[in-house]
């Protein structure tokens, strides 16, 4: 028998609402990213022998993959500031929508990121709807924060970049 080991073309991203505040201040969306601890995601929930922290949106393996990008690492101090200047005290509430029965995240990887931003005093529910709900709350713009994927039907970036950003692309339009 023979094992091989190739490099799957997925990501997994936290989606933010800039049309909900306090999600509509770059300064809080910048303190979450220093918040989560991707490395931490990785080694409990994924494992490290089967995924690695993303650099960007273009997985590795794929032209537009960019090794060499620089990360916001984890540092919750760092993300303090941010949320001191945005005006966010400890009394913020915020949801985190996990997909109903087509859930693209694990509860682990929920509470995980609960953990992280609970550490910068966010406090943060997760809400699982029911998959009709989810898809509705989407549609009308009031799920505030998702952990989403995307699995590339072709080995092409644009697979990766049209479907998330363009505003026709009917998978996530984040453009």
């Amino acid at each position: 028998a023979r094992v091989e080991r190739n490099v799957q073309l997925h990501t997994a991203f936290v989606v933010c609402n800039v049309r909900i505040p306090p999600l509509n201040d770059q300064r809080v969306r910048q303190a979450i990213a220093y918040a989560i601890d991707r490395e931490r995601l990785v080694r409990e929930v994924l494992g490290a022998q089967r995924a690695t922290v993303a650099r960007s949106l273009i997985p590795p393996g794929m032209p537009g993959h960019d090794e060499g990008a620089v990360l916001q690492s984890h540092n919750p101090a760092r993300a303090r500031a941010p949320l001191q200047q945005a005006g966010v005290g400890s009394n913020v509430r915020l949801e985190l929508w996990q997909g109903g029965a087509t859930a693209t995240a694990s509860p682990e990887l929920l509470v995980l990121i609960q953990q992280d931003l609970k550490e910068i005093g966010l406090d943060v529910k997760i809400v699982t709807p029911s998959s009709a709900d989810y898809e509705r709350g989407q549609e009308m713009g009031t799920v505030p924060l998702r952990v989403e994927r995307w699995v590339a039907d072709y080995p092409d970036p644009d697979n990766f970049l049209y479907v998330t950003f363009h505003p026709s692309g009917n998978a996530y339009n984040l453009g």
